[in-house]
């Protein structure tokens, strides 16, 4: 269950540090044994809801947000961390 907050958390983390990119890192250590319920991985569960039901509510009008926001989700799935290889949580 932590493996799939963690991947949420990354989508945000992504999509933040794509935006502002300061107090970047070679490595991000993978987070240990942390509360499911922590304040961050639940705001990060709410935004990608929240960004994917307004693609959803745009597919009929635009669908270039659905195509920009698909595209971004599948080619951060390799690097969110689902499959946990090594002992990093995300890399700039």
């Amino acid at each position: 269950m932590l493996r799939i907050f963690v991947a949420l958390r990354a989508f945000i983390f992504y999509l933040v540090k794509m935006i502002l990119p300061f107090n970047l890192a070679p490595y991000y250590p993978y987070p240990g044994e942390t509360a499911v319920l922590n304040f961050e991985y639940l705001m990060s569960l709410i935004l990608v809801i929240a960004i994917s039901l307004f693609c959803i509510r745009l597919l009929k009008r635009d669908r270039i947000f659905t195509a920009i926001w698909l595209y971004y989700i599948i080619t951060l799935i390799p690097a969110i961390g689902i499959v946990k290889v090594g002992s990093f949580a995300a890399a700039d």
